[in-house]
C-alpha cells in the first residue's frame, strides 16, 4: 500500500505521506490521549487570560444570550454563520444542538467578551 491513496488505484488520493507500507506489517494505531484538549482545564484558566484582539474589539459592548437574554461576561457560543445566534454557557448545549440539527454546517465560536467595567 501507498499512505494516501487507494488500494486499487481508484484515484480516491487523501492526505498522506506517500510511503510505501505492508498493511499486515503495520503497526496498530494507539489513540494518544494526553494529546487530548482538557475543556474542564480550558473553561477554569480561560478567564484569566489575556483577551484576544478580537474581544477587545467589543470592549464596552455588552452581549446577551440569544435564550435566557442575561448579560454574558464568561463564554459566549455565537454561530459564525448566524451572526445574530450566541449562547451563554448555560444554554448553550440545548441552543447549539437545536441549531445545528437544523442548520449542519454552521460552526459555532467559543468567545470570552470583554465587558467594560469602568
Amino acid at each position: 500500500m501507498i499512505c494516501g491513496q487507494d488500494t486499487d488505484g481508484g484515484g480516491n488520493v487523501q492526505s498522506g505521506c506517500g510511503a510505501a507500507f505492508n498493511w499486515s506489517q503495520a503497526s496498530a494505531y494507539r489513540a494518544s490521549l494526553n494529546e487530548q484538549p482538557n475543556f474542564e482545564k480550558f473553561i477554569r484558566e480561560a478567564p484569566r487570560r489575556g483577551r484576544s484582539y478580537d474581544d477587545q474589539l467589543n470592549c464596552g459592548y455588552i452581549y446577551s444570550c440569544d435564550s435566557c437574554k442575561q448579560d454574558v461576561d464568561t463564554f459566549l457560543f455565537s454561530c459564525i454563520h448566524c451572526r445574530s445566534v450566541s449562547y451563554c454557557e448555560k444554554c448553550e448545549q440545548n441552543n447549539t444542538l437545536r441549531h445545528h440539527q437544523q442548520y449542519p454546517d454552521h460552526i459555532f465560536k467559543l468567545t470570552t467578551p470583554y465587558k467594560n467595567k469602568s
